[in-house]
């Protein structure tokens, strides 16, 4: 047997253990290529979802922490102002305490440090609170610590903090990895006050621009399910003006990996590209409002693509499940940056669809 079959075999087997018990909230895994590729990509679908081992740190691979803090999307402020303007939050007027929830290296944080007096980032990984606290060190007013959110009613006393003095609580890219939704959704909401917020920010795989129109694809399907598609910079303004075959080899090189890696995650990543839809929102907070942002980086560096994908934690938990070597022939890193080469190591387009939930509390 083809020792990749042999290897495809044995993961599939050790995944079939955890496929079970999920398997009413299984989506479509592949839901965000459809959204996002021109190109038909092989179906996962029957793909189980890997067992997430108890106490591991997913960031805390060699290298993980500081390529998620130099090469992950940076929230557009422009977004994140919008998020927290008064159209959106009419009642914010008091901007003293934020608590960042599931901050990661801060790269949220670090937006809100410039608009209230104090922001706490908590995190469980301490390979990204070392790392978020070392790259936001000469910001006096920002600080780190360590919190499982089901703990959030008695950290705030730790911290000398009640409930009424918290203006914002957010979370970025991070609601997904919580074992319990409901109940992290329940706990922010019990320590709102009537005119405090809870808002939750993520963002869908970003995507190589190969000449398509799926960003107004995209936007066309998710207005009628509520979420207001902002004028942002990839729908206005922007033109496409790079070389569409050599950019579309790019992009597919970029997808292949993608559909590789995905079932790797030891999250339902699907939901994600779901635009957290699934989640339950309505029953556990008062929901004020669901926002997209497509947001386009132009002339980003092939170099930066790489290390984008080099932060994602299925590509490093694909490499321990097969038994690779990071940077063998069998890496799937190496074989999008040969293409990459073979193309000539153009600078691309890179376009990344933020969106956000803003909460209020739910007192029924």
């Amino acid at each position: 047997m083809d020792k990749n079959v042999a290897r495809e075999n044995n993961i599939m087997i050790k995944g079939l253990k955890n496929l079970l018990p999920g398997l009413v909230h299984q989506r479509n895994i592949n839901l965000q290529l459809r959204y996002f590729s021109i190109k038909n990509h092989q179906n996962t679908e029957t793909q189980p979802q890997m067992e997430k081992e108890q106490g591991k740190d997913y960031f805390g691979f060699q290298g993980q922490a500081e390529n998620y803090q130099k090469y992950r999307p940076q929230y557009p402020k422009e977004f994140v102002d919008k998020v927290l303007s008064e159209e959106t939050l009419p009642s914010l007027k008091k901007r003293e305490i934020c608590i960042d929830i599931g901050t990661g290296t801060g790269l949220l944080a670090k937006h809100f440090a410039g608009l209230f007096t104090k922001v706490i980032g908590t995190d469980l990984s301490e390979a990204q609170l070392k790392q978020a606290a070392e790259s936001h060190k000469d910001i006096p007013n920002l600080e780190f610590k360590q919190l499982d959110v089901k703990h959030l009613p008695e950290f705030l006393k730790e911290q000398s903090l009640d409930s009424g003095q918290v203006d914002l609580f957010t979370i970025g890219q991070a609601l997904h990895w919580f074992e319990d939704i409901d109940g992290t959704l329940q706990a922010v909401n019990s320590v709102l006050r009537e005119d405090s917020y809870f808002t939750v920010f993520a963002y869908t795989i970003p995507r190589i621009n190969d000449g398509s129109d799926w960003q107004k694809v995209m936007s066309d399907k998710m207005a009628p399910k509520g979420y207001d598609v902002v004028d942002a910079p990839a729908l206005s303004g922007y033109t496409f003006v790079k070389d569409p075959t050599i950019h579309g080899k790019m992009a597919a090189a970029y997808n292949g990996m993608w559909d590789k890696i995905y079932k790797h995650f030891r999250f339902n990543r699907s939901v994600i590209e779901d635009f957290y839809q699934p989640f339950h929102f309505a029953e556990n907070a008062k929901v004020l409002r669901r926002l997209i942002w497509f947001d386009v980086q132009t002339d980003r560096s092939p170099q930066a693509v790489l290390g984008y994908l080099e932060s994602v934690s299925a590509y490093r938990c694909y490499l321990e499940d097969y038994g690779i070597a990071k940077g063998s022939e069998e890496d799937p890193l190496e074989q999008v940056k040969r293409v990459f080469e073979e193309v000539g190591n153009p600078k691309v387009d890179f376009v990344t669809p933020y969106f956000a939930i803003a909460l209020g509390k739910k007192t029924e």
